[in-house]
């Protein structure tokens, strides 16, 4: 299959200068930065399929100390990049840097204002605030076809939920270009969410089922539209495998393509971070299930879940193609050779 990939995700460091509430900060695993080599041969696998580089991961890129080194190198390489940041560092000289280099997407981690972001963060707010204010300023000032786009990311959590509309309108008021809101993610079973199929397997039988009869596919798209390389070399599922429990293999050895069948295989097995993730198909809909058991949603909930998964996917025609996907995987599998049988004369 050949899958319509949004870009790759590159982490160079698993490290970050803020202690988000909503995030296992202490569950990370050995940190580190990601080494030239890897970066450069990273930059070569996005090349090959003609992908932006998201320079993401699970920490904060600007703490690496050849931060700018990177930088250079994807801007020498013509290879178009993006930045999430919590813009704490992003001083207005690397804003400068940045915007000379040609980045086409910033995207501010902002998920609070004011006191409520210091507290959540750890993090000084003005400071923020004033690089926020200082990148835009820069970028405004570039003619169109050399701004960058400005995203805001807002995390729904338990301090800000019935903010975020505030929080919202804030952000379009001051010009970005979107303002993105996600669910809070369980990173794998890294984080504590609270949700029900953290805590029990019940449920999944019923769930896979339904979506079978529904036309809804158990297979999650992150995984293939939004590859992950950890600072290591190594590819992972996606970022959601916070704390880097299954390796799928180095960035030296395998293509983008040649790792769709391998995502595919650890998939079947049953990765450990998809069995515990939230945005997975099949717990989205077993926890509903749950919601509706524990009665607090109405039975339409199922309903509304798996219509919104059966829109998402119709977006990806090129990966939810066959809906019973492990069905046809199993079919492409070698048929292993008949045993020899002695026979004794």
């Amino acid at each position: 299959m050949k899958i319509k990939r949004l870009a790759l995700d590159v982490e160079l460091t698993n490290r970050c200068n803020a202690l988000c509430n909503f995030c296992p900060r202490d569950k990370t695993p050995e940190q580190g930065f990601m080494s030239e080599p890897v970066f450069r041969q990273a930059v070569q696998r996005a090349a090959e399929e003609g992908l932006s580089v998201m320079l993401t991961g699970q920490g904060e890129s600007l703490i690496h100390p050849r931060f700018e080194q990177c930088v250079g190198y994807l801007a020498g390489q013509r290879v178009s990049f993006a930045l999430t940041t919590n813009a704490a560092l992003l001083t207005p000289e690397k804003s400068a840097f940045l915007l000379e280099a040609g980045i086409s997407r910033i995207t501010f981690s902002i998920s609070d204002l004011d006191e409520d972001y210091e507290e959540v963060y750890n993090l000084d707010y003005s400071t923020m605030r004033r690089h926020v204010e200082a990148f835009m300023a820069q970028n405004a000032a570039l003619t169109a076809e050399k701004r960058s786009e400005v995203w805001i990311s807002i995390v729904e959590h338990d301090i800000n939920r019935d903010k975020i509309p505030a929080m919202r309108a804030y952000w379009e008021a001051q010009g970005v270009t979107g303002v993105y809101v996600f669910r809070q993610i369980t990173r794998g079973g890294a984080c504590e969410t609270g949700h029900y199929f953290l805590r029990s397997e019940a449920h999944r039988a019923e769930a896979e089922a339904l979506m079978a009869a529904k036309g809804v596919s158990t297979l999650c798209n992150l995984a293939f539209v939004a590859p992950f390389v950890g600072w290591n070399g190594q590819y992972y599922i996606c970022c959601s495998d916070y704390e880097k429990v299954a390796p799928l293999g180095s960035v030296f050895d395998y293509s983008l393509d040649e790792l769709d069948r391998i995502k595919l295989q650890s998939i079947y097995q049953g990765n450990p971070a998809c069995l515990k993730c939230n945005y997975d198909p099949v717990n989205v809909v077993r926890e509903a299930m749950f919601e509706v058991e524990n009665g607090e949603a109405p039975k339409a909930r199922i309903a509304n879940r798996l219509g919104v998964l059966k829109q998402q996917q119709a977006e990806h025609p090129d990966l939810y193609g066959v809906i019973d996907w492990r069905a046809d995987y199993e079919a492409s599998l070698p048929v292993p050779s008949s045993p020899l049988i002695a026979v004794q004369k």
